[in-house]
């Protein structure tokens, strides 16, 4: 065998990242487990693995390997012990990665994450920054033909988090709705799921032997939802409550108002400015905003994000605040 193997591929980074190989006429081939859209790319060859049980599936002279589903350690030797160290290996790791996110400006060389596997849980919910630390670590080891790819917050068409969706839908309604006073303050940074395929595409073939943070140019809340009112023209405007306020009635940031931390939030003050000037020296390109704006409304079951949005405030919710006395 040969081209392309995506381990993963039918859930969103992996489905634009085969969009842009496929637009670069490489046979691609999947693996998966068949159970996420198994009616995706039916006319693409298909292999059958488990992250946790068998992957013999994809023993292979492959030129490129793209590993989009790897969480943990053991899943990425259990794939490795099956291909050919030659390789081109792919890996999407995580900005998460870095040991310190308290400050801006976090580039490549910054400090990862070396806790021994034996010392932290190996559920990738709670230890998803340092699993996929020591997954790096296995990639470096096992492939000297490796990229890593380190994504911040990733948005657009197919987003399974709602974090970005959540603004960019609930600010295209008309109508007042509730922000926190500081959000023109309030950095903000994510990647365009497109943008991110698109880079990862053209390293085919092409080894960097390094790790790269794919991030978005930084803005503010306040800035992005400005962009979603003239982007949509739905003529919006903000219904802005104090940090204290919202506190009091229980909002929570992240959960609540995704995308929100207060400015006064030092633990992750830094995760919102990533420096990404390293992948943008070798080729990524961040689209506007407003483009992501407009992928993410022409995707977007908008009922769902109003009545059941994975996070953020429900429209009930939201008019519930609106109509209480401050």
């Amino acid at each position: 065998m040969s081209g392309v193997l995506v381990l993963g591929g039918t859930q969103f980074v992996g489905k634009h990242l085969v969009e842009h190989l496929l637009a670069l006429d490489l046979e691609v081939t999947l693996c998966n487990r068949g159970k996420s859209d198994p009616g995706a790319y039916p006319q693409l060859p298909r292999l059958v693995g488990d992250r946790d049980g068998d992957m013999s599936a994809i023993a292979g002279d492959w030129d490129t390997v793209y590993d989009v589903s790897g969480y943990t350690p053991a899943q990425l030797e259990n794939s490795a012990q099956h291909l050919n160290p030659e390789v081109h290996y792919v890996f999407v790791s995580t900005v998460s990665v870095y040991s310190d996110l308290s400050v801006g400006g976090v580039n490549e060389e910054s400090p990862v994450h070396q806790t021994p596997l034996g010392e932290i849980s190996e559920d990738p919910v709670t230890a998803y920054g340092e699993l996929k630390s020591l997954g790096e670590d296995v990639i470096r080891q096992r492939f000297a033909n490796h990229t890593i790819i380190r994504p911040g917050i990733i948005a657009g068409a197919d987003d399974p988090t709602d974090r970005v969706t959540y603004w960019a839908s609930r600010f295209a309604e008309r109508g007042a709705h509730v922000i926190p006073s500081e959000a023109d303050n309030s950095a903000i940074q994510f990647t365009d799921v497109r943008d991110l395929g698109a880079f990862m595409a053209a390293v085919h073939g092409v080894p960097l032997r390094r790790a790269l943070n794919i991030v978005g140019l930084p803005t503010t809340l306040g800035a992005f939802v400005d962009e979603v009112v003239a982007t949509s023209g739905s003529g919006a405007t903000r219904a802005e409550f104090t940090p204290a306020q919202l506190a009091e009635l229980e909002v929570k940031p992240w959960k609540d108002l995704p995308m929100w931390l207060p400015i006064d939030e030092p633990d992750r003050a830094g995760l919102f400015a990533v420096d990404g000037s390293a992948a943008r020296s070798l080729g990524l390109v961040n689209r506007p905003f407003a483009e992501t704006i407009q992928a993410i409304n022409e995707w977007v079951d908008r009922e769902r994000m109003l009545f059941d949005p994975k996070v953020g405030l429900t429209a009930v919710r939201e008019q519930e605040l609106l109509a209480k006395p401050l």
